[in-house]
């Protein structure tokens, strides 16, 4: 049996953004745009300001800007701006942050067969 908590823990601790090839740098660069595109464009929504009480509320530090749909990119932005993090450290942690969520979903989740005898949903 392996330690899958341990192997993802060091896979976290070990990634740097050498590690990145520049066709994914790119692509996390657009991602983060678009993350702070859309938290600037909902920013005076209703939405985000239930969100800004919720938060405010568990004293919780937080990011100038948010995206609450991208849970890689608000972390990610709010850790840098905290420890003033260089860009490509940020960039990183928002690859590691998409990685690793993704990859504990697909191996939780049953293969597309197995999927309609346990899902649990009537047909």
């Amino acid at each position: 049996m392996t330690d899958a908590t341990g192997e993802i823990a060091r896979f976290v601790a070990a990634t740097r953004y050498r590690d990145l090839d520049a066709a994914t740098v790119e692509h996390l660069k657009r991602l983060v745009l678009d993350g702070i595109a859309n938290a600037v464009g909902g920013l005076r929504t209703a939405a985000s300001r239930i969100q800004d009480g919720v938060v405010s509320g568990l004293g919780s530090e937080r990011a100038t800007f948010l995206h609450p749909g991208a849970t890689a990119i608000a972390p990610s932005l709010a850790l840098g701006e905290k420890l003033s993090a260089h860009g490509r450290d940020v960039l990183a942690a928002v690859a590691v942050g998409y990685e690793v969520p993704i990859r504990v979903a697909e191996a939780a989740f049953p293969s597309p067969e197995r999927l309609g005898e346990v899902w649990g949903f009537a047909p």
